[in-house]
């Protein structure tokens, strides 16, 4: 049954006022209210002392705006998720719902914030998915491979810290970056003597060292030795996360909901098998394309890099950890 709409008796903000707002629920254990602005347009407002405030990044939605604001008057920090297409109202409610919801049974009011902020990530996912809403076969090659090397970069530091090197889903050029310095993860089947680089910017040069690692990640079937899942790998270092600080878990979930993967979709129809790493130093004479070899006007370049032009550049897979780790490796 369609739940009735909690913007349809609150009015637009009036002349010189941001917004309009009413409480979610007055027993809610944190300060959430429905809101609609100037122009109208509805949103849920999350009100937080500025200490609550998380580093983690808001991301960039399709019809909504998700903000972080500065102090308001009252010296209570805001988190505001605005709605923007008037055509997504519904699902937009189901978002909201979704995070009042999720936050409710959240022990701190930071943790609160960042279970808010996890779930536009959750969100983001499903509106930027395909229609089918899974990852295509080569998504999940990738999404492994770099599940792969954020695995053994956990075995060097803390989760924490590691999450915050993982920048692949928030559609950074790079995959990890930490120390100044950057890895690009990229996977590939056995045999198959080439990747594809799909920007000019992923192998530019960088404020310090940039290093690429290729990981082979080859399909299988169900019973081949050493077969998994996406869902398997997900699960795998989820756990090793939890184990080791609980409290980065919420930040995991957000950066899987960021590269595409959620917990309604299974993936266990599609086997792989992994194999060895290669990594190699990118600097100077290292075969590649980028911003400052394209004329002017050109950009969104696509190419395919052979591996057997790389060899000069081959360094060891610890060294390559070690750009990331920094003194940890």
């Amino acid at each position: 049954m369609k739940q009735p709409d909690p913007w349809a008796e609150i009015g637009p903000a009036g002349a010189g006022g941001n917004l309009s707002a009413r409480r979610v629920d007055p027993h809610h254990p944190y300060h959430f209210f429905w809101a609609r602005d100037a122009s109208g347009r509805p949103a849920l407002v999350l009100q937080h002392q500025p200490a609550a405030a998380s580093d983690m990044k808001p991301p960039v939605l399709q019809g909504i705006e998700v903000i972080e604001s500065e102090r308001t008057p009252d010296e209570l920090s805001t988190l505001l998720i605005t709605l923007k297409r008037q055509e997504d109202r519904e699902i937009f409610h189901h978002l909201c719902t979704d995070i009042i919801e999720a936050a409710r049974g959240c022990v701190s009011e930071s943790d609160a914030v960042r279970e808010a902020i996890a779930r536009t990530w959750k969100w983001h996912a499903l509106l930027r998915q395909q229609s089918d809403g899974r990852l295509s076969p080569q998504a999940q090659q990738g999404l492994i491979g770099e599940l792969l090397f954020l695995e053994k970069l956990l075995d060097l530091v803390a989760p924490a810290a590691a999450l915050e090197f993982w920048r692949g889903p928030l559609d950074e050029p790079r995959d990890f970056v930490g120390n100044g310095n950057a890895v690009e993860v990229k996977a590939r089947q056995a045999g198959l003597g080439h990747i594809l680089i799909s920007s000019e910017d992923q192998l530019a040069d960088c404020s310090g060292e940039l290093g690429l690692v290729c990981v082979e990640i080859s399909p299988a079937t169900s019973g081949s030795e050493g077969a998994f899942t996406l869902d398997d790998a997900v699960q795998r270092i989820g756990a090793l996360v939890e184990a080791r600080d609980p409290s980065a878990q919420p930040v995991f979930s957000a950066l899987l909901a960021a590269a595409g993967w959620i917990e309604e979709h299974l993936y266990d129809d599609r086997h792989w098998v992994d194999g060895p790493f290669d990594a190699y130093a990118v600097g100077d004479g290292f075969p590649r394309i980028t911003p400052a070899q394209l004329e002017a006007g050109i950009s969104g370049v696509k190419y395919q890099l052979d591996l057997l032009a790389c060899e000069p550049f081959r360094r060891s897979f610890e060294s390559a950890l070690s750009l990331i780790a920094g003194e940890y490796a």
